[in-house]
């Protein structure tokens, strides 16, 4: 633009001098042409400034991460002189970043015309983001004049974690311990600690009416006890830390403990997740709705809080599980050491997030727990990871 108002001013300067040196009328003509078109440049843009706009054809958008999905920008000149060209400042995702970042797009309108521009983008990353039209420019035929207004339109886009899948959860159990409890109807119906999905061939008088009338499925009471099948899974974020894609790195994390939640959730098993944040923030999964709750906010988790260390985690909140899942991208000698301890009371199971892809180093046949090395992050789901059982449980 600069390089044509150069352009603009030596034209200028020539006809100045042709009128000068020729007294002529053509000479006036194109003296007053060139000095009467900025005027009415800055007018007609001025106009098409106040009559173009470009919106999002929607304000929300969810979409899982990893997959590609359409913005849709509705242009339109209303108009009756042709806007050439419009350029739209834009917040939009990056295919090679995997985040958001300002981008350029240029339009040309006919008069009174309108045009829908389909963006076909990738977001590599989870999470919430928001996508706007940051400004919206005109210029004048020539691109010596330009006007820029402040783009309105916007969308709030959440991208959910891939929903991986673990093929058979049962077979890491291999223990009576998981078999359906059967309850007693005896039992004090006002101590439940939560409700569930009903399992078929349980007693009918611990269903929960109430529950069951307003989401039109069967749930039941469940009552603590020590032989509820309980699982609990905890998160090393911290591991992430030295990761070269520490987010990228997380979000495996975040989809692997959804994977594992998932599947216990099918198998009715009360599950419990921690972050590992210095508070106790656990969140408990028993039933259908409660894992909707949890994915939804696996969607926009932020894995940069303040979180303890992850052997002090286990330490602060393993115990009385019938299964303990820990989900990591570093498996480091004191982690093994404390895994071992804990394995020798409960079945603890070692997910491990191997970024690289590369063989592990060690043999872990010597051990007391059941190794799963989930290799790299890309992949559809966790069955096509390699699956070893270390000991029988």
């Amino acid at each position: 633009m600069a390089r044509n108002r150069v352009l603009y001013i030596i034209a200028a300067v020539c006809c100045l001098a042709f009128s000068m040196l020729y007294r002529e009328n053509i000479s006036a003509v194109l003296l007053a042409a060139v000095a009467a078109y900025p005027v009415l440049a800055a007018i007609t843009v001025f106009l098409l400034l106040k009559l173009v706009k470009a919106d999002f054809s929607e304000s929300t958008l969810t979409s899982e991460k990893g997959t590609g999905f359409e913005l849709v920008i509705d242009a339109e000149n209303r108009c009756i002189l042709p806007c050439v060209p419009m350029e739209m400042v834009c917040d939009l995702p990056d295919e090679d970043t995997g985040l958001v970042c300002e981008k350029k797009i240029f339009v040309t309108l006919p008069p009174l015309g309108k045009t829908a521009l389909s963006l076909n983008c990738m977001n590599r990353y989870r999470g919430k983001y928001i996508f706007k039209v940051k400004s919206v420019s005109v210029y004048d035929p020539l691109k010596i004049i330009r006007l820029t207004k402040k783009g309105k339109s916007s969308v709030t886009a959440v991208f959910v974690p891939r929903k991986l899948n673990i093929s058979e959860i049962k077979d890491y159990y291999g223990n009576e311990n998981f078999s359906a409890r059967r309850q007693n109807a005896n039992e004090n119906k006002e101590d439940f600690s939560h409700v569930r999905d009903y399992i078929q061939g349980e007693n009918a008088q611990l269903v929960h009416w109430k529950l069951t009338a307003k989401q039109d499925e069967l749930m039941i009471k469940q009552f603590d006890s020590i032989n509820d099948r309980k699982a609990l899974v905890l998160c090393d974020f911290k591991s992430c830390d030295g990761e070269t894609d520490p987010l990228l790195c997380a979000d495996t994390v975040i989809e692997t403990a959804t994977a594992f939640v998932s599947a216990f959730n099918k198998e009715n098993i009360c599950t419990e997740v921690d972050f590992g944040q210095p508070e106790d923030n656990a969140v408990r999964v028993s039933n259908r709705q409660e894992f909707q709750n949890f994915f939804e906010l696996m969607s926009v988790i932020s894995p940069k809080t303040v979180v303890c260390d992850f052997i002090s985690l286990i330490k602060r909140a393993a115990g009385a599980e019938s299964m303990l899942v820990l989900v990591t991208c570093a498996l480091t000698e004191e982690l093994l050491l404390t895994v071992n301890k804990f394995a020798l009371e409960e079945t603890v199971l070692v997910a491990y997030i191997n970024l690289s892809g590369k063989a592990v180093e060690r043999d872990y046949e010597n051990g007391n727990f059941i190794f799963m090395n989930i290799c790299g992050s890309g992949q559809d789901a966790l069955t096509a990871a390699e699956e070893r059982v270390i000991s029988d449980m």
